[in-house]
């Protein structure tokens, strides 16, 4: 993560704006991918059925991630959904959302 924030950093002209959207710490996949302890790669890392890995951001470490990579925090916040169209999806998905800006200099 660390790797793709400095290569934002270094194409974004000044002024310009980051925006970003990943999983937050708690969402509804990462407690059903908790229950199987085999899926559990570290903390709030875990490995899904297909392979794929999915990393769930607490709120503070996206903002001091995008902070310590020389951005300014415009927007750091925690985006819910409820997922509750069937009997068996029900729960709170929860998203880190943000807007993060490289200083004009």
């Amino acid at each position: 993560m660390k790797d793709a924030i400095a290569n934002l950093f270094r194409v974004l002209k000044p002024g310009g704006l980051a925006l970003f959207r990943d999983y937050a710490e708690d969402d509804l996949a990462q407690q059903r991918l908790a229950k199987k302890q085999s899926k559990k790669i570290g903390h709030n890392f875990m490995a899904r059925g297909d392979g794929t890995r999915a990393y769930y951001f607490p709120l503070e470490e996206a903002a001091h991630l995008w902070a310590a990579g020389g951005f300014l925090v415009e927007d750091n916040k925690l985006a819910l959904k409820d997922e509750g169209n069937t009997a068996f999806k029900h729960g709170e998905r929860r998203f880190v959302q943000g807007r993060y800006r490289k200083p004009r200099r």
